[in-house]
C-alpha cells in the first residue's frame, strides 16, 4: 500500500524507539515491535474502528479464528479452548488475559485508557494478549500471565513482551489509595502503603507528582510503564489490537519514553498461535 494513501502519514506519527514501526493497512496506521517479528500482529489505532477482531484478523491471518473475553479488570487468564467451551449467560466469559493453546487461534484484548501486552514464547510458539488496566495491575494481571506460561513449559528467558501506549501519568493523576494498590504489585510481599510512597518517589523519573497534597501519578503500569505517546490522535480504536501469529528473563519492549498526554478512546491487541 502506498504510504501517500494513508489516512495518516508519518509525519503525523509519534516517534518511536528502534523496537517499534509504523504501518499501514488500508491507509491507516497500526504498530509492530521487533521484539514480536516471529509472530504476525499489529497494535491498531483508533482509525479502524468499528471494526472488530473478526475483521481485524483477516489482514494479519486470513484463516485465523479471533478470540476475546468479556473484560472485567481482573486476572483471570483463559485460553481459546475455555472461551469455545463458555456456557454461561454472558456472551463472553469474564478474563482479562488470553493464551494460544492451538494453531490459528488469535488471541484480543481490548484498551482504552488500559496498557495492551502481548507476549510470544520462542520456544513453544504460544502468545498471550493481556488488558492491563490498574485494577487488572493491582491484580497482577500480567504475572499471572507469565507464570501460566512458566507453569505450562516456557521458559522465562524465551518470553518477549511488548507493552503497547497508555494514557500518561500526568493525565490521570489517582488517590493515594489507587496507588498504594498499584504500587503493592512490585513486591512479593507489599509493605505499608508509606513504604510503598517511598519507593515510588525515590524511582528515577518518578510516578509521584510534587504537590501541596500529593497524590501518585500513576498510570496503567505504576512505575512500570514508560509507553505513553506525546498525542493521541492516531493511538485510539474500539480495539487497538495486535495480532500474532506464532509459528532467565524475558526481553521486554515500550514504544517511547515520551508522555502521551491526552486520552485515548480505545484500542485492541490480539495474538495467534
Amino acid at each position: 500500500m502506498s504510504e501517500s494513501t494513508s489516512l495518516v502519514t508519518k509525519t503525523q506519527l509519534p516517534a518511536l524507539n528502534s523496537d517499534w514501526q509504523w504501518q499501514f493497512w488500508d491507509g491507516k496506521p497500526y504498530l509492530r515491535c521487533r521484539l514480536l517479528q516471529p509472530w504476525q500482529h499489529g497494535f491498531f489505532t483508533r482509525q479502524f474502528a468499528p471494526a472488530l477482531p473478526e475483521t481485524l484478523v483477516t489482514h494479519l491471518s486470513p484463516t485465523a479464528i479471533a478470540y476475546r473475553a468479556r473484560q472485567v479488570h481482573g486476572n483471570t487468564v483463559l485460553t481459546p479452548t475455555q472461551i469455545a467451551a463458555w456456557a454461561g449467560e454472558e456472551e463472553l466469559p469474564p478474563g482479562d488475559a488470553l493464551v494460544s493453546d492451538g494453531p490459528d487461534r488469535a488471541v484480543w484484548a481490548a484498551s482504552a485508557d488500559c496498557t495492551p501486552v502481548l507476549i510470544g514464547d520462542l520456544a513453544t510458539g504460544r502468545v498471550a494478549a493481556i488488558h492491563a488496566g490498574w485494577r487488572g495491575t493491582a491484580a497482577r494481571i500480567v504475572p499471572a500471565t507469565v507464570n501460566y506460561f512458566l507453569t505450562t513449559g516456557s521458559p522465562l528467558s524465551e518470553l518477549r513482551i511488548a507493552m503497547g501506549p497508555a494514557i500518561a501519568g500526568e493525565v490521570y493523576q489517582v488517590a493515594e489509595e489507587v496507588a498504594a494498590k498499584v504500587g503493592a504489585s512490585l513486591f512479593s510481599a507489599p509493605p505499608s502503603p508509606e513504604a510503598i510512597f517511598r519507593y515510588l518517589w525515590e524511582l528515577p523519573d518518578s510516578p509521584c507528582c510534587a504537590t501541596p497534597n500529593p497524590i501518585a501519578s500513576v498510570s496503567t503500569f505504576a512505575a512500570l510503564m514508560r509507553c505513553n505517546y506525546n498525542r493521541s490522535a492516531s493511538l485510539s480504536t474500539k480495539w487497538r489490537s495486535p495480532l500474532a501469529v506464532p509459528t532467565n528473563s524475558p526481553i521486554i519492549s515500550s514504544p517511547t519514553a515520551a508522555s502521551h498526554k491526552n486520552k485515548s478512546n480505545g484500542r485492541a491487541l490480539s495474538a495467534l498461535d
